[in-house]
């Protein structure tokens, strides 16, 4: 989770400087990638340009699947997030919900698993880089 922060070095504070290592190991090993509401703003270049280098190197990019949720037109986070992509395996979507882990994965999250996630996507919704509605959340678990 990127948090928006006025200077945009990553490396002089150690707690971000260690969760940017955090993120570069899960993307060198992930097999799906899901960006949620992150525009990829000029001004974080280096944090988009570290965030490809590793995913485009991961072993399973030729088999990956990047999920892009965000309210932009489907063309405009196309273009964004092109570098990101292998050939067509990638969808974008306006909410959670229609993802595909929201979609197939949700019956297996344990419960304080479920709490962790709840946290975190408050957080996001409550964030003003991008306004995501609660009912999102409704019905997610079961």
């Amino acid at each position: 989770m990127l948090y928006p922060v006025s200077s945009k070095n990553y490396n002089t504070d150690p707690f971000i400087a260690n969760e940017w290592l955090v993120l570069k190991r899960l993307l060198d090993k992930a097999y799906m990638l899901t960006i949620v509401g992150y525009s990829a703003p000029k001004a974080d270049a280096a944090a988009v340009d570290l965030m490809s280098g590793t995913w485009t190197t991961n072993k399973s990019f030729e088999l990956g699947q990047v999920n892009i949720v965000d309210v932009k037109p489907e063309g405009v986070l196309e273009k964004t997030w092109q570098p990101f992509f292998c050939r067509d395996h990638y969808g974008v979507y306006r909410d959670l919900q229609s993802t595909w882990i929201m979609r197939f994965s949700v019956e297996v999250v344990t419960h304080s698993q479920w709490q962790h996630y709840k946290m975190i996507l408050g957080r996001i919704i409550n964030s003003r880089s991008w306004a995501l509605s609660r009912t999102y959340t409704r019905g997610l678990h079961r």
